[in-house]
């Protein structure tokens, strides 16, 4: 597996001595195999790993490989036709590991150096500039490292506290958030409990109102009743009496109105005029064989009346009369106990008039009852909804938590004791002091050209600290590697 500082470095190579033949992933030489990896494994033998390109560059063959072309393909013992080759090395065409470094030294240095891309507080320079230095600082025994591989671990420990302290403002905002999203559960959960409550207090109150509403339909139906029994009691007793004086006056219509012209006789239709006697016979007592022969005589023409029919309309005559003189003496009396049948039948209708409006009241006190309640289920079963929501979203909430505290920790035994390890004991790499507190000035190596690197702390669009880089250039522009 390469790293990314061998594969930054296999990317330079290639430009520099492989890229004016093979450009673009052509093959200058042979356009039908190219370099691609489809293409490289029709080699023969493959050319599709790395350990086959290394044999291809040691002895450059055919793409079916029986034929050598030495003088057609750059390789090293060929420095002497392609001038590119003479700089390269062997190890240049082997994976390489870093000086001193073991494999699983390598793969310590892998993971550190792929942390890195973790440091959001760094820049990208930043970050590119510790990549291509940590491998020669870290593959470096501690107390073999000069001041700026010693340097290098210092800054490797400040990128690594800013990851750090990332992780954990995730991690705390991630429990700021669990913690808002659990006050507003418990603030849904108390809005249910009290709609609940509510809803239990107006279905007592429901039946309470049940209750009223059915004892003031008895006291109607009570008091409707002795209103029928006042009334039947006065009717039964001052009836004829209250009614006298309209009969008499119906009576005394009847006979000028209708019974004279019937009398008399004429010309004109009699029937309405014997239709409204009649109708009268049903109000003052009348004998149903004087009736009879009053209907018969009525019909007749008066010159085609016979005495009998002439004394039937005149004896009915006189009856109509004299209940006439009847019901005028029995409007002018006055019946013992008129005035207290009367005050019974007005004391009743009042009861009944109030117990309408008390059940009237009561009805309307049942519905607005039954109303809160409607409104009250409807408003319980939003909060109830609104409880599996802010669930929910506590439990995603946890989650996160959980994958930053994961993330936390993951880091915090992987990369970080990882970069402990590879740095050496915290007696001689002790912990980074915060990235604003840095302003390290390095020389590269004693002998050499110079470079000062001065890192000075800026700040980020998002708050965290980010270190910058300030060159002063005074001689070669990239730091030297630890010396062998």
């Amino acid at each position: 597996t390469l790293t990314k500082e061998q594969l930054v470095r296999a990317k330079r190579l290639f430009n520099n001595a492989c890229a004016i033949c093979h450009v673009g992933g052509g093959n200058r030489t042979n356009q039908n195999a190219g370099p691609g990896t489809e293409e490289s494994q029709g080699g023969s033998p493959t050319r599709a790993t790395v350990e086959g390109i290394v044999n291809f560059l040691n002895a450059p063959a055919t793409h079916d490989g029986p034929k050598d072309v030495p003088e057609t393909h750059p390789y090293i013992k060929s420095a002497d036709l392609f001038p590119k080759m003479r700089s390269m090395k062997q190890q240049d065409r082997e994976p390489k590991r870093a000086r001193g470094a073991s494999a699983n030294t390598e793969e310590q240095l892998a993971t550190v150096i792929a942390a890195l891309d973790h440091a959001d507080h760094l820049s990208d320079t930043g970050k590119e500039l510790l990549r291509c230095m940590a491998a020669g600082c870290l593959s470096t025994p501690p107390e073999m490292r000069h001041e700026l591989q010693v340097a290098v671990a210092q800054m490797l420990r400040q990128a690594f506290d800013g990851i750090a302290d990332g992780l954990l403002g995730k991690l705390r905002e991630a429990s700021e958030g669990l913690r808002e999203l659990e006050d507003e559960r418990s603030l849904r959960q108390k809005e249910l409990q009290s709609g609940q409550a509510s809803l239990d207090g107006c279905a007592e109150r429901i039946l309470q109102a049940k209750s009223k509403f059915s004892e003031d339909n008895v006291a109607l139906e009570s008091s409707r009743a002795r209103l029928d029994d006042a009334r039947l009691v006065r009717e039964q007793t001052d009836g004829k009496w209250m009614g006298a004086k309209q009969l008499k006056i119906d009576v005394e219509r009847t006979i000028e109105d209708h019974y004279k012209p019937v009398l008399a006789g004429g010309d004109g239709d009699m029937k309405p005029h014997l239709d409204a006697i009649q109708s009268l016979f049903g109000h003052v007592p009348i004998e149903d064989s004087l009736s009879q022969a009053f209907s018969a005589a009525a019909k007749l023409k008066p010159p085609a009346r016979g005495n009998f029919d002439r004394w039937a309309m005149e004896q009915l005559l006189k009856e109509l009369q004299k209940h006439v003189t009847e019901l005028d003496a029995l409007a002018q009396s006055s019946p013992v106990g008129l005035g207290e049948r009367a005050r019974a039948v007005a004391e009743a209708e009042a009861g009944v008039q109030r117990a309408r409006e008390q059940q009237r009241s009561s009805a309307a006190s049942l519905r607005l009852t039954e109303l809160e309640a409607w409104e009250g289920e409807g408003a319980a079963d939003a909060a109830d909804e609104a409880v599996l929501d802010a669930e929910e979203a506590v439990g995603t909430a946890v989650e996160r938590r959980a994958g930053e505290e994961a993330a936390l920790g993951a880091f915090r035994d992987g990369p970080c004791a990882t970069l402990a390890a590879l740095a050496g004991c915290p007696q001689e790499l002790p912990k980074a002091t915060p990235a604003a507190a840095v302003q390290e000035k390095i020389v590269v190596s004693k002998g050499a050209p110079t470079k000062d690197v001065v890192m000075t702390p800026t700040k980020a669009k998002d708050g965290l600290t980010q270190t910058s880089v300030a060159e002063t250039m005074a001689g070669v522009p990239t730091p030297l590697r630890s010396s062998p």
